[in-house]
């Protein structure tokens, strides 16, 4: 559709009676090798992208994979028809060439490496960080607390908290989040209920809300993994998720990720921990804070979480507290997900 002659433009796809667009996103040859085919030419297989005009109504593929022998674009892997986090302006296009025999000549194999896309193997092996928790900004700069909160906590300094990201649905803050590799950010697995994958965005190197900071960038999902027993006899019990990014994050200044705790980790009622977010300043309000907030709380003994008046029977294995039992620093809506940072010495 939109292309000079019969042989190029945008892919448009017909499924129940509606036609729709593909989404460009790692769209390649090989996929365009497998419309051209199913288009009925056997030859040359271009990849189109911002050419032709874009499309309006129904996308329906998005994160398309071929292995460029399947009969029809119908048979690659893909997300489900509908699914996509894309918008008609990446509407992909592809150029059919015209299939030219040509005469047997001498060749001989090439070693090549594997496609990035399937080789799992090659992906995992970059995916653990060399280094984590590391602050590559001044620790030394601060800014003035002006009694607003994480509830109660102190404007940061751009950078002092480099592993912090922003849950978004459309381009909303929504939760918190913490950078563990290039690809994941952990979250609350409550953050990810009731809204459709696609409605999700995840923001790293992000200081003030409503301005664009210069390591700022959203980042589309691939998949979310929520945890298996997730509200299993407790309503938030194994309150936590991994996120996967469809494209990985490039470390800097002001983005780094956070080291995870040992398996065998002690827990140490009394050490001070700090969290940081951009949820509500006051509480039982709504607005959440525009600038990145911090503040630094205490581990608290079980005994003394598991107090009737404190969290009794609501507090159940796997989960702890911190703060203190007088008003001071605490988390706040908006904040659920995001990364309680205990120093370990190191």
């Amino acid at each position: 559709m939109g292309g000079p002659s019969d042989r190029e433009g945008r892919v448009e796809i017909n499924y129940h009676g509606t036609w729709g667009t593909v989404c460009d996103d790692d769209f390649g040859v090989r996929e365009a090798r497998v419309i051209c085919r199913q288009l009925g030419y056997n030859g040359t297989a271009e990849v189109r992208k911002s050419v032709y005009p874009p499309g309006t109504g129904q996308i329906w593929l998005d994160q398309v994979a071929c292995n460029g022998t399947e009969p029809s674009i119908e048979d690659c892997v893909h997300w489900h028809w509908g699914e996509h986090n894309c918008g008609h302006i990446e509407d992909v296009g592809v150029r059919c060439g015209v299939y030219v025999p040509t005469k047997p000549r001498a060749a001989r194999l090439r070693a090549t490496r594997p496609n990035p896309r399937f080789d799992f193997v090659e992906r995992s092996r970059k995916i653990h960080p060399d280094s984590c928790g590391r602050v590559l900004v001044d620790p030394t700069l601060r800014k003035p607390t002006y009694g607003a909160r994480v509830v109660h906590g102190s404007e940061t300094v751009y950078g002092h908290h480099p592993w912090q990201a922003s849950l978004r649905v459309k381009t909303l803050h929504w939760c918190g989040a913490v950078l563990i590799t290039r690809y994941h950010v952990l979250t609350a697995a409550h953050c990810l209920i009731g809204y459709p994958k696609s409605t999700y965005r995840v923001r790293i190197g992000d200081y003030h809300t409503a301005a664009y900071d210069k390591a700022e960038l959203d980042i589309f999902i691939e998949n979310t993994y929520i945890h298996e027993q997730f509200r299993e006899g407790h309503h938030m019990s194994n309150d936590i998720a991994v996120v996967v990014l469809k494209t990985p994050v490039r470390f800097n200044d002001y983005v780094q990720p956070i080291c995870l705790p040992e398996r065998d980790a002690a827990y140490e009622p009394g050490k001070n921990c700090t969290i940081s977010g951009w949820g509500a300043t006051e509480a039982g309000s709504k607005d959440s804070s525009y600038d990145l907030r911090a503040g630094t709380v205490p581990l608290l003994p079980d005994s003394v979480c598991r107090r009737p008046e404190v969290y009794g029977d609501s507090l159940i294995d796997g989960m702890f507290c911190a703060g203190t039992l007088e008003p001071g620093v605490d988390s706040c809506d908006g904040d659920s997900g995001g990364p309680l940072v205990c120093p370990n010495g190191d």
